[in-house]
Formats: C-alpha cells, structure tokens, sequence
C-alpha cells in the first residue's frame, strides 16, 4: 500500500487535476488503509482525494465509490447512500452496488439489500459480495438462499486467481448453527480456521478472530464448554495482540460474553455490557456477523444464562428491531 501511495504521490504531483489517480489514491484510504488501521484520519483523506476527483471529473464512477465509502464509515450513510447510487448509474460494473448494499444492510434495509448485491454479482463475481448477499439472506431468514450464496461464495473464493477466503465458509457455518446442523457448523469453521493457518492473507488475523467468534458460539450450543471457552481465548489474545480491524470491538464483546456464559462469571458479562454500551475502543462498524443486531443478540442469550430476564428482553427487543429472526431469540 505505501508504495503504491508513493507513485500516486507523484502522479497527482506531476498533474493534480488528473482524476483516475486522485480517485484511485482516495480508494487507498479508505476502503484499502482504513480497513486495517480503522484510523479516522484515512476517512478524512479519503473523502478529500475524492472530493477532488469528483471536481476534475463528475463522471468518475469510482471517485463515487470510494467517496461513498468513507462516508459511509464516517456515519453520513445517506450521503453514502446518495454516492454509491451515482456510482452504479454511471458504471455498473463498479463496486457502487456492492457498496450500497452495505449501507442499505447497516440501515436494516435487508431486502434491498440483497437485491443490490444480487446486480452486482449478476455483473462482478466476487466472493465477498456472497458473503454479503448470504448474511442478508440470513437475517431475512430465506436459509436456502443463504446456503446457496455462501456456497457459492467459498467455491469462488477457492478458484483459480481468486484472492482467497473472503469469510464465507465462516458465515455458512453460522446459518448450518442457526439451523441445528451443529457437527455440520463446527466442521465448517475449522475447515476455515484451517485454511487461515496456510494462508498469507493481509486480514488474516482479523478473519481467524471472527471464525473462532463463531466456533465459539456453535460450541456453547453443543454444551462443549472446554472448546468455547478455548474459542473465545483464542480470539480475544488475538484482538489484546493486534486491535486493529472493522467490527473489532463487536467481536471482542461476542467473546466476552460468550466466556461469561462458559465460565458461568458475572464480572465478564458486566465487562461485555459495559464495553458495548460505552465503546470507548476499538472499532464498532458493521461488518456481517460482527454488528449490533448479532451482537445485542449474544447478549440477550448470556442476559438469559444470568437469570437477568429484563436485560434480555431488552438486548431481544433491540436485536429484533434490527432485523434478527425472532425464533433465534431467547
């Protein structure tokens, strides 16, 4: 990244109105850099070196797309919105749509959601934008179709020339849960967690502390507390060793919980309640699986393991407005 940044440098030196490489360097920012450092500093490059972009020229798809995204993570979701909708009409080949879909999931806009992700992959087939199209499929329980998407999304990942594992296979192993299909699901995540310990993927850390999240929540209805709780260890010395990453501070509250209710300890699931609800670190943007409709519904089931009936009618109720399947709460 900071090479290619380097040569970009120089380009927008050379010519600072020539918009590919203003778009292109603002696509580094933000989604490429931000990604990895969650820095708010790179959403603010990112929305400058698109502004520019957009000024030297209007019809850049991609300068919408990378202006979209970073204010998207800024929270301006319908300036996001607004961006990624001008992107897809003037190329729609772009990620505008994949994008889109995005925005329209965090809003719990699910169904038109999935019908942005459905153009998109009709167009671009990628398997993180599968990854996507299965979650949606989950929380507007549709099971078939989420098996179908994420299936499909872990084949493609697995191609020849594909960037590799795109988490997939780690969401399709939440919905066999989701489904009761428990031997089903763990297998799943340890095929991924196995595929992570050969794989040099720049995310790797971060993929690893999400499969293990989800391990851990397949063991704990398996009533295998042994491997939960050596799940949600794993993934939270991950999380104490690099910080980093979209939706950390949702995981590090899922594995939090989850080893509250292993360890039967209500000191760790005041400690899960109290960093969600202030979220003084890490980060907290919406990534499948890892976002506060999953997470207020971990937190329901452990309210429930505490014998704390009011909190986990509440942390239910919220869960539900957000869009999860009222049979998956307690």
């Amino acid at each position: 990244v900071e090479e290619m940044m380097a040569h970009l440098e120089r380009a927008i030196e050379l010519e600072p109105d020539y918009a590919e490489p203003l778009a292109l360097m603002a696509s580094v920012f933000a989604p490429s850099r931000w990604i990895q450092t969650t820095d708010p500093a790179d959403l603010e490059r990112g929305v400058e070196f698109a502004t520019r972009a957009i000024e030297a020229n209007p019809d850049l798809a991609n300068a919408h797309v990378a202006l979209g995204y970073a204010y998207w993570r800024q929270g301006r979701i319908e300036d996001a919105i607004q961006e990624q909708e001008i992107a897809a009409r003037l190329d729609p080949d772009s990620f505008g749509d994949y994008f889109l879909g995005g925005c329209y999931s965090e809003l719990g806009r699910y169904e038109d959601a999935a019908v942005a992700q459905r153009r998109f992959h009709e167009r671009v087939k990628a398997p993180v934008n599968l990854r996507r199209l299965g979650f949606e499929f989950m929380l507007l329980d549709r099971g078939a179709e989420a098996r179908w998407a994420l299936g499909e999304g872990h084949r493609l990942a697995l191609a020849p020339g594909s960037y590799g594992w795109q988490g997939a296979l780690t969401s399709f192993a939440e919905q066999l849960r989701r489904e009761g299909d428990l031997d089903g699901a763990r297998a799943r995540a340890m095929e991924s967690l196995a595929w992570l310990e050969r794989s040099d993927n720049i995310f790797r850390g971060t993929l690893r502390v999400q499969t293990l999240a989800g391990l851990g929540r397949i063991c704990i209805d398996q009533e295998d507390r042994r491997g939960a709780g050596a799940a949600f260890d794993q993934a939270l010395a991950l999380m104490d060793a690099t910080p980093s990453g979209v939706g950390m501070g949702h995981q590090k509250v899922i594995c939090l919980a989850g080893l509250a209710r292993v360890r039967r300890e209500p000191a760790l699931f005041e400690q899960a309640i109290e960093f969600f609800e202030r979220r003084p670190s890490m980060n907290f943007g919406f990534i499948p699986l890892a976002c506060d409709v999953s997470t207020t519904c971990d937190l329901a089931h452990a309210a429930v393991d505490f014998n704390e009936p009011e909190l986990a009618r509440d942390y239910a109720r919220r869960s539900e407005r957000l869009g999860m399947p009222a049979h998956l709460l307690p």
